[in-house]
C-alpha cells in the first residue's frame, strides 16, 4: 500500500516499488493518524517535524503579514525543505501548506476571523494573504 501526505508518496527500505517521491528513513507507515499523517506500527508519526507540511511545525524564519496581522512562515524556508527532499512545488503550494500550517495553529487569531468571513472562501483568504503569488 502506497502512504500519501500532501504531495509526498512514501517510499521506504521495505518497499520493492520505487514509485514515489519521498524517502522515509525510518519505520514503515501504517496507516494514518486522526489528523491524517502516516503513522508507524507504534502510532509515532512518519512525517519530520521540520517540514511545513507537519501542523506542529515551529517556523524558522517568519515575515509579518499585515492582513491577518500576525507572523507567517516565509516562502523560502518552506521551500528548502522540499529542495532538501528533492521534492518539486510551487510557491502557491508551498502558500496552501502555510495556509494549513497557520489555520491549524491560530485560527482563532481575530484578523483572520474577519479575513475568513469577509473574503468567504480559502482561495480568497490565500489571495489577500499572498497577492503576489501566482496559483498554478
Amino acid at each position: 500500500m502506497a502512504f500519501t501526505y500532501g504531495p509526498l508518496v512514501y517510499i521506504t527500505s521495505t518497499d520493492d516499488e520505487q514509485s514515489g517521491n519521498y524517502y522515509w528513513p525510518g519505520t514503515p507507515p501504517v496507516g494514518y493518524d486522526d489528523i491524517g499523517i502516516p503513522i508507524d506500527a507504534d502510532g509515532n508519526q512518519c512525517l519530520p517535524g521540520e517540514s511545513i507540511l507537519h501542523l506542529n511545525h515551529v517556523p524558522t524564519e517568519t515575515e509579518y503579514c499585515e492582513v491577518i496581522k500576525d507572523d507567517l512562515p516565509t516562502i523560502a524556508s518552506c521551500r528548502q525543505w522540499f529542495d532538501d527532499n528533492f521534492l518539486v512545488v510551487t510557491d502557491w503550494q508551498i502558500c496552501k501548506w502555510i495556509f494549513k500550517w497557520y489555520w491549524w495553529n491560530h485560527r482563532y487569531n481575530i484578523p483572520f476571523q474577519e479575513l475568513q468571513a469577509r473574503a468567504g472562501s480559502v482561495e480568497a483568504m490565500m489571495r489577500e494573504i499572498w497577492p503576489d503569488v501566482q496559483k498554478s
